[in-house]
């Protein structure tokens, strides 16, 4: 258990598996959220340290994720759920790109210019990883106000995006299939985090996310094949 000094009774104690120590949160505790809700430990000053606090937050998606998003507050604003993902997901994205490098030269298929393809990655990631992470976000916040599922507001499906992804964010440092891995894994997480965040089923949560990435996937087929018949004609044309 990590100790800390509250700053008010009742307020909630993490354990290092990101929980909560007695569950969910009693009425008049005054870090309680709205519903009820008083996650993750990362919003939580109380909880240690930020780095202990990023550590409980990334246990809890890992462990714990339904217990994470049943008590994630829905509300608080957008720079502390970015933060934390780009906390993450940031330097795991450099240290899998740099340790993919060496394999390139072995192989024969990195050239000179890898250093300076790293600085322009340490460039493009402060633009790219808010833009996806509130791109991805209002896609399936789109699709929940389509299908008429969405019970919360977008910041909910924010934060579920946020905390579900950059839970698993650390598995992009792993080499060549780190970035598969962890996006797999993070739409499982932001199933559980639709399902539990605007109170639908599992399966209604799964249509919301799924459904544009087979849009997407399709569309991409479909040009795809477009273009293998394309330069199938023109071979035989000449």
């Amino acid at each position: 258990m990590i100790e800390w000094e509250p700053e008010g009774e009742g307020r909630p104690e993490w354990d290092e598996g990101g929980r909560r120590e007695g569950g969910a949160g009693q009425e008049g505790d005054p870090y309680l959220g709205d519903d009820g809700r008083f996650g993750p430990p990362w919003e939580d000053p109380g909880a240690g340290e930020w780095l202990q606090r990023l550590g409980q937050t990334v246990a809890a998606g890992v462990r714990t994720p339904e217990e994470l998003f049943r008590t994630l507050r829905l509300t608080g604003g957008f720079w502390q759920p970015l933060f934390f993902y780009a906390l993450v997901m940031a330097p795991s994205i450099v240290v899998g790109n740099a340790l993919e490098r060496p394999f390139g030269f072995i192989t024969g298929a990195a050239d000179g210019g890898w250093v300076l393809g790293l600085l322009a990655l340490l460039l493009f990631l402060p633009v790219a990883i808010p833009l996806g992470l509130f791109v991805s976000s209002g896609i399936t916040h789109l699709m929940l106000l389509i299908f008429g599922w969405a019970n919360r507001p977008f910041e909910a499906t924010f934060r579920v995006n946020a905390y579900g992804y950059g839970s698993v964010a650390w598995t992009f440092a792993i080499p060549f299939c780190g970035s598969f891995i962890g996006w797999i894994w993070g739409v499982l997480l932001e199933v559980v985090g639709v399902s539990q965040v605007h109170g639908i089923s599992a399966g209604k949560a799964a249509v919301a996310v799924l459904l544009p990435i087979a849009v997407l996937m399709g569309a991409a087929a479909c040009l795809a094949a477009v273009a293998g018949v394309a330069v199938l004609g023109a071979l035989f044309a000449a």
